[in-house]
């Protein structure tokens, strides 16, 4: 039995991350991992596995904070839930020259050597090459469709559209509570509202315990709250979404559901849980999040297929997913191809020479299938050789669409140089004044 199942069948917590804080006494290494990137990079990460937050961030901050040289138009945070997200939150705030930092809690973190696990992970985007043009936070307990669509198209209105100046591009950023309820409708409707600027992100999350989730956003913590960023940069942007899975013959129909709380009570006429567990070959009882994810369930929309990822057992005898479901809703079982090779394929496609970064949102089902699998440490290598960071998610955006099981993630790419020298757009955006709106 591997540690992570060990942790998991015990009810912990899940640190999953490449990280940079661990919680309790596991914490073996000081210091801060930090991958620079030269001058090639447009994006700088660090990591620490300090357990007290104000002296991670502090590690962190030596790395890619003004002393370091490196200028960040914005932080992005990405903590283990075994931290005190309140003191994490504390502990960016007294960051001296620090520029707007968000975050979230996770299920997970990559940082600059891969996976790792019960930390924190900084990533920087340079000033140089990225701008943040607005920031907004969407209270998310009484979200309704009508008010919410009105609200996001209002503020988001002014960015649904290029940038004006030319060389540039413009994409939303979202992070979201992964355990409220209305995160299909916020992403459905803030994805729309962006009109033509594309939207990526990751839900966030706490582990495996399921408790609440955290946002940061202008210095403060927030649940059950969406945050959108919208950034400015001269590089390409190319959002990136697939699954390792493959449809079987296996299907259930949701006979009895309550689709707001997502949960099925019935598959088959039978209880949820039961008829899950026998096709899957085990006993009820023995249902988990590693089961979950080796056998997991697809809907087949448009010619393609979406996963409905079953979270856990309630009751021990119903499910809970992680996202959007409903009465009548056709189920297919499906099965994992290998994950590493298939990463490193999709990952080989971008062109090295024009690469700038890649900014990820991983599934913790995908991170738990690896543990059990044995390809953790295969597909830990791939993420750090092709220089990837971000954290593991409740789920991920792309677009209007909330997912669930994918790898997700932005690729930046230095343009080609159809225009002549590309300095003059990095220029433009350095001495470009900051007309940035944030509300929180």
């Amino acid at each position: 039995m591997t540690a992570l199942r060990a942790r998991v069948r015990a009810g912990g917590r899940l640190g999953l991350g490449a990280g940079l804080g661990a919680g309790g006494g596991d914490w073996t290494r000081a210091g801060a991992a930090a991958r620079l990137g030269g001058r090639r990079s447009a994006l700088r990460s660090a990591s620490s596995e300090n357990p007290h937050p104000e002296q991670a961030l502090a590690e962190i901050w030596r790395s890619i904070g003004p002393t370091s040289g490196f200028e960040a138009a914005f932080v992005l945070l990405f903590a283990s839930s075994h931290h005190d997200f309140h003191a994490v939150a504390e502990a960016a705030r007294r960051l001296p020259g620090a520029p707007p930092i968000f975050g979230c809690t996770t299920a997970g973190e990559i940082g600059p050597q891969g996976y790792s696990e019960g930390g924190i992970v900084a990533v920087a985007f340079d000033a140089r090459r990225f701008r943040l043009a607005a920031s907004r936070l969407i209270p998310l307990l009484d979200f309704t469709l009508r008010e919410g669509e009105a609200l996001l198209r209002r503020e988001l209105a002014p960015y649904a559209a290029p940038p004006p100046s030319g060389g540039r591009r413009r994409f939303g950023l979202c992070l979201v509570d992964g355990l409220s309820t209305q995160v299909e409708a916020f992403v459905s409707v803030a994805g729309a509202a962006l009109g033509t600027t594309p939207l990526y992100g990751g839900a966030a999350a706490d582990g495996m315990s399921f408790g609440r989730t955290w946002l940061l956003a202008g210095g403060r913590v927030h649940a059950e709250a969406g945050l959108i960023c919208v950034v400015e940069t001269d590089l390409d942007v190319e959002g990136i979404q697939f699954d390792h899975l493959e449809p079987t013959d296996v299907k259930f129909v949701v006979t009895e559901a309550d689709p707001e709380r997502r949960i099925v009570h019935e598959l088959n006429a039978v209880p949820a849980a039961e008829e899950y567990a026998r096709v899957v070959g085990v006993a009820p009882q023995d249902l988990s999040p590693f089961v979950f994810a080796a056998h997991p369930l697809v809907v087949r929309v448009g010619g393609a297929h979406h996963v409905r990822a079953v979270q856990r057992v309630l009751e021990g005898r119903h499910l809970k997913f992680y996202c959007a479901i409903d009465e009548g809703l056709v189920l297919t079982m499906a099965h994992g191809l290998p994950m590493a090779e298939q990463l490193e394929r999709r990952l080989s496609a971008i062109d090295e020479r024009r690469r700038r970064g890649v900014l990820a949102f991983d599934c913790v089902l995908r991170r738990i299938e690896a543990e059990q699998t044995q390809q953790s440490g295969r597909i830990s290598d791939v993420l750090r050789r092709f220089g990837v960071v971000g954290f593991n998610t409740y789920g991920e955006q792309l677009g209007s669409v909330h997912a669930n099981q994918t790898f997700t993630a932005i690729s930046f790419s230095e343009p080609e140089p159809r225009f002549g020298r590309l300095e003059g757009g990095r220029k433009e955006a350095a001495e470009r004044p900051d007309e940035a709106r944030h509300d929180f």
